[in-house]
C-alpha cells in the first residue's frame, strides 16, 4: 500500500480531504485498508488529543471518516482535534499522506527491539522544503519506543532506535 500512497499521493489526499470514496475506487485501493494504514493508532496519538482513530471518530459522532462530510472545519478544529498543531481535517489528512509517502520512500524498518513500527511524523511535515537531511520518526507498537531514520542528500541513511528487517 505504501507504494500506492507514494505514487498517488495528491489524488489520495484530495479523496480523503473531500471524503470521496469513488476516487479511491478508481485507484483500485481498498478505502478502509488505506485509512487504517494512514491513521494507525501511533500516528493519531502523536498528532491529536486522541489515542486512536476510533476514539477520534466517536468524539466527532461518526463511525467512519466518510461520515465526517457534514462537519464544518471549525467544529472539527475546536471540538474534535482539540489543542493540536493541525488546524483542520485537511491538515491531518495531508500529514498522514506525507508521512506514509516518506516512510514508503525510506523503505522498511522495525524497532531495535524487533517490534513493528508505525510512522508518526516526518521532516516533510515538520520542516517542509528542508534541503539537507530528511527524516521519518516511528513509534514501536511493542515497546512504545521512538526511532528515527535520517537520509542525507548523498543518499546515506542512519537509523536511531531502528533496524532494517
Amino acid at each position: 500500500m505504501g507504494a500506492v500512497v507514494l505514487a498517488e499521493r495528491d489524488r489520495i489526499e484530495a479523496a480523503l480531504t473531500a471524503r470521496d470514496r469513488e476516487v479511491l475506487d478508481g485507484l483500485a485501493v481498498n478505502a478502509e485498508t488505506l485509512v487504517e494504514e494512514l491513521f494507525p493508532p501511533a500516528f493519531v496519538d502523536a498528532n491529536t488529543d486522541f489515542p486512536d482513530l476510533e476514539t477520534f471518530l466517536d468524539t466527532a459522532g461518526a463511525n467512519t471518516i466518510w461520515e465526517l462530510a457534514g462537519w464544518l472545519d471549525w467544529v472539527l478544529d475546536w471540538h474534535v482535534l482539540g489543542n493540536t498543531r493541525f488546524w483542520s481535517w485537511e491538515w491531518l489528512v495531508h500529514a498522514a499522506v506525507v508521512v506514509r509517502a516518506a516512510a514508503a520512500s525510506a523503505g522498511p524498518v522495525r524497532c531495535s527491539c524487533g517490534g513493528a513500527v508505525a510512522p508518526v511524523t516526518a521532516s516533510d511535515v515538520e520542516e517542509p522544503g528542508r534541503a539537507d537531511d530528511r527524516w521519518v520518526e516511528y513509534r514501536c507498537g511493542a515497546c512504545g519506543g521512538r526511532g528515527r531514520m535520517t537520509h542525507s542528500p548523498d543518499g546515506a541513511a542512519s537509523l536511531d532506535g531502528l533496524e532494517r528487517p
